[in-house]
């Protein structure tokens, strides 16, 4: 029987590891995901007779504390932190950030190599881990352990980038690629952005990895409804810093292209601040309409690209993995106006929509929206099939997690 185990350290399945969920149970005869607590959305898959979840209780993280402290001065531990305070200085937060290591990794591989040692014999076991960060460590522990098995570990943004860690050289990187099977990198601009910043590496490191798309689903006969008369722009994210939301405010502010409006899906911690600013921009500009949506589920944000007539998808991020939004804007044939950061170029050109300078400001974005809006509309039709093309060909889930799944098995 094959037998997946998925590794992850976070509250809740994310989006991206749920499809993989719901492909694998189909194709695994066991499906088993460890986590350091049960995820808020475990209830997902109850219904799912092959998939079980698995995590210390209370009394178990307490203890893998206890653990963590005491494997803190281990030889490749101390090895590590030398290696920081001698090149960067004395820095408690890189402590802190390989006691979590060591922590996760004491919640969970007691509980997947009770599973490994359950079906040892009998099972072909493959290990997943979710990032590229600790549950990596204990699939590569796992595997030392038990070299029979297959051991991979999927590698996405903010784990591997020196831009948004610092520590990232000192975490575990030699080991993990001395002993996982293979690294799956999210873009290939992700794949070479992480051996640029922690150098270092044994160049046959670079073979083990290996570059897949993940994608997204949908109604293929599907796609967004033609544009209306009004211009209508369209961004889904978390409403934080490094979406730059405030931007497209400013940017509208002196808009002089006629009437426009602006829907945004989703919250977070600047939703306030987002909401101020766009009542002072519609004050300012009576041509301009902002809808704040709020939270949206991710099927409301589908029925709403199959409903409501979009003329483009903007994301003015500063920093991104490959943007799942993106795949499902353009899987509706939407265009798409997107800064060139992370892997975001292997999805937007000029074919599709508008790639803009990582360094932007709101002068360049209202540049950029109203000589989109001043297009052909045949041009822009050319455009929306294009991009619903571009899905096709590289971002649809489904053929994309066959072949995830062919290259880990």
């Amino acid at each position: 029987m094959r037998h997946l185990i998925i590794l992850n350290h976070q509250p809740d399945i994310p989006p991206f590891m749920v499809s993989q969920i719901l492909y694998a149970k189909d194709h695994y005869g066991r499906v088993s995901y460890v986590n350091t607590r049960r995820p808020v959305n475990a209830s997902l898959f109850d219904a799912c007779e092959n998939v079980s979840f698995h995590y210390p209780g209370r009394l178990g993280r307490i203890a893998a504390s206890v653990v963590a402290c005491l494997r803190f001065f281990g030889p490749m531990n101390l090895k590590q932190a030398w290696a920081q305070i001698r090149e960067q200085g004395l820095d408690f937060s890189y402590l802190k950030q390989l006691f979590l290591f060591l922590a996760s990794d004491a919640c969970t591989r007691p509980l997947a190599g009770r599973l490994i040692r359950q079906g040892t014999g009998t099972d072909s076991v493959t290990v997943l881990s979710t990032w590229f960060g600790a549950c990596a460590v204990t699939a590569a522990r796992l595997k030392r352990r038990w070299p029979q098995i297959r051991a991979f570990s999927m590698a996405h943004s903010f784990e591997i980038l020196v831009s948004r860690n610092r520590f990232l050289p000192y975490l575990f990187n030699p080991f993990k690629f001395n002993y996982l099977d293979g690294v799956v990198f999210i873009a290939e601009k992700m794949r070479e952005a992480y051996f640029e910043g922690v150098g270092k590496l044994d160049p046959a490191c670079r073979d083990k990895t290996h570059v897949c798309y993940l994608g997204s689903y949908k109604d293929p006969d599907t796609l967004n409804p033609q544009p209306s008369d009004v211009f209508h722009i369209c961004t889904c994210s978390r409403v934080i810093p490094l979406k730059r939301l405030d931007l497209l405010c400013k940017a509208l502010r002196n808009w002089k292209g006629g009437r426009i409006r602006w829907t945004h899906l989703g919250d977070g911690e600047m939703m306030d601040t987002l909401r101020s600013l766009s009542e002072e921009t519609m004050r300012e500009n009576p041509n301009v309409e902002i809808v704040l949506k709020g939270q949206q589920a991710n099927d409301e944000v589908k029925a709403f690209y199959a409903s409501v007539p979009i003329d483009l998808f903007c994301n003015l991020s500063t920093i991104e993995g490959l943007p799942i939004s993106i795949m499902e804007a353009v899987s509706y044939g939407i265009p798409v106006m997107a800064t060139n950061v992370g892997g975001t170029s292997e999805i937007v050109d000029s074919g599709i929509g508008v790639l803009l300078d990582a360094d932007i400001n709101a002068e360049r974005v209202r540049d950029a929206l109203l000589s989109f809006s001043q297009l052909p509309e045949i041009r822009k039709a050319l455009m929306r099939e294009a991009a619903y093309a571009r899905w096709q060909d590289r971002f649809d889930a489904q053929k994309n997690l066959s072949h995830f799944f062919e290259l880990i098995q």
